[in-house]
């Protein structure tokens, strides 16, 4: 494994994870850098908290993507000699919609304690 395939890892792939990138700029900015008109205190904080949640938010994501791969395994092992294919399609898709509502509303709850908490 070479430096190269470690890189692969950091593949920017989704919003969040350029959030993460962004957040730890300026927080790296603004532990060094004094910004005339503005608190550097408020401005590590928000950058803090935008890595955190964004970092909450990329391991969530895997999970649900683990979940989502290890269902639609499932489904088709299952239903391989027991289904017809639009059965083992029908039954991973519900499962599959429960999962992305899940993941839509741990984001926004994520996403709003964040919003709470900077503006609080």
């Amino acid at each position: 494994m070479g430096f190269a395939d470690f890189l692969k890892d950091f593949k920017i792939r989704s919003y969040y994870q350029y959030l993460l990138y962004i957040g730890g700029l300026v927080l790296i900015l603004a532990l060094f850098v004094e910004i005339k008109g503005i608190d550097n205190l408020a401005v590590i904080k928000v950058a803090s908290l935008v890595i955190l949640t964004s970092s909450f938010i990329w391991i969530f994501e895997s999970g649900v993507g683990h979940i989502g791969n290890y269902w639609y395994e499932s489904s088709i092992h299952r239903g391989i000699n027991t289904m017809p294919p639009h059965n083992i399609r029908e039954e991973y898709n519900k499962k599959s919609f429960y999962l992305a509502v899940t993941n839509i509303v741990v984001q926004t709850i994520l996403w709003a304690s964040f919003i709470y908490f900077v503006f609080k």
